[in-house]
């Protein structure tokens, strides 16, 4: 017996349906990051902070990719808590993840002021076609919240020669939102250099272990509750288990005192009981004297699949099109005179001996 094809598309519509309310969708894991406002050292002094306004750029597209949580605290301060020694084995009260830059050279081209004239003479028309030109520089660090040790340093130095406005030239030019910021030189310029910034800072924090940290901890019903500062927007689910960690000072090769980094001592496990938007409540179920600091780490990795760049499509207006389409047009049909010589294999005679001989007495 076969089912009719419309009855055999509904079952199996209704199928999936219950198959998709049933399935529970598995959350990511999303590490928390504090973009430190971006100190000017490059010596340039205008109308407007570029510092301010790279740190905004940095906080808008990680905001926008959703890979990540970005800390209310981003944009203020310097993301290390002062209060802090060296001596200390944590800094309290930061991300997993700190993103710190220096700006060390910014030149963002402007255009040359116009020559003064007399009275009688005529007022040069704007240059039409020249393009204006770009430079910028900057240091980036990406810093472990929990320890301040520095996972990776590197230089960003990129150009542009492809300006049609000067940055500052309008209001618009200045607003990342806005399509004159992308006609300036610096506009492509920064917009290029935070993607690759980003790129990076995405890439690795998406292999890392989610992190937290205890900060408070309450008895109840003889059973210790624990209290971390991560939750459902970082991708903790209730059944999560964590493992907690004792951070000492870091240790050193005893042959050559190079740095080895941060020595993790592992004092127990939980289990998440309860999960809010900012944090979460965990269930002790290893270990004993938490104490307010300990850093939490998700027992599985966990990460955000692959996300693969959208390419930019440029906008073409009606008459670029035309103008395109007439040029095509007018193009003669062109036939380039280089061919393609054939080639043909070296044929060696087969000589014997008798013949050699026969030659060489007759010569």
């Amino acid at each position: 017996m076969q089912f009719p094809k419309p009855v055999f598309q509904t079952v199996f519509a209704f199928l999936a349906m219950s198959l998709a309310f049933l399935t529970e969708a598995e959350a990511y894991y999303l590490k928390k990051i504090t973009v430190v406002p971006v100190k000017n050292e490059s010596g340039w002094t205008g109308e407007f902070d570029p510092g301010s306004l790279i740190t905004d750029i940095l906080i808008k597209k990680i905001e926008k990719s959703r890979l990540m949580v970005v800390s209310p605290g981003s944009g203020k301060g310097h993301g290390l808590n002062p209060g802090v020694n060296a001596n200390e084995k944590f800094l309290k009260g930061t991300s997993q993840l700190i993103l710190r830059a220096r700006l060390l050279r910014f030149k963002p081209g402007k255009r040359p002021p116009p020559r003064p004239r007399l009275s009688f003479e005529k007022p040069e028309k704007p240059v039409v076609g020249k393009k204006l030109r770009a430079l910028a520089q900057l240091k980036v660090e990406l810093i472990n919240g929990f320890t301040g040790k520095s996972f990776w340093s590197h230089d960003y130095v990129y150009r542009s020669l492809n300006g049609d406005l000067a940055m500052g030239e309008t209001p618009a030019s200045l607003d990342p939102l806005q399509g004159d910021f992308y006609r300036t030189a610096m506009g492509q310029v920064l917009d290029h250099t935070t993607n690759q910034i980003l790129e990076r800072v995405l890439t690795f924090a998406n292999n890392q272990m989610l992190e937290g940290q205890i900060v408070a901890l309450s008895e109840k019903e003889s059973e210790q509750r624990v209290f971390m500062n991560i939750g459902r927007h970082n991708g903790v689910e209730v059944g999560d288990t964590f493992q907690v960690f004792r951070v000492s000072s870091e240790y050193r090769d005893p042959l050559n005192e190079e740095d080895l980094g941060y020595w993790y001592h592992k004092v127990g496990a939980i289990r998440i009981a309860d999960v809010q938007p900012g944090f979460a409540v965990g269930v002790v179920r290893a270990g004993e004297n938490f104490v307010q600091g300990h850093i939490v780490r998700a027992a599985k990795l966990n990460p955000f699949p692959y996300w693969k760049k959208k390419k930019r499509v440029k906008a073409v207006t009606r008459k670029e099109r035309e103008l395109q389409k007439a040029a095509d047009r007018e193009k003669a049909p062109f036939e380039s005179p280089v061919r393609e010589v054939p080639h043909f294999p070296n044929k060696v005679t087969q000589f014997n001996l008798l013949d050699i001989v026969h030659w060489t007495l007759a010569y």
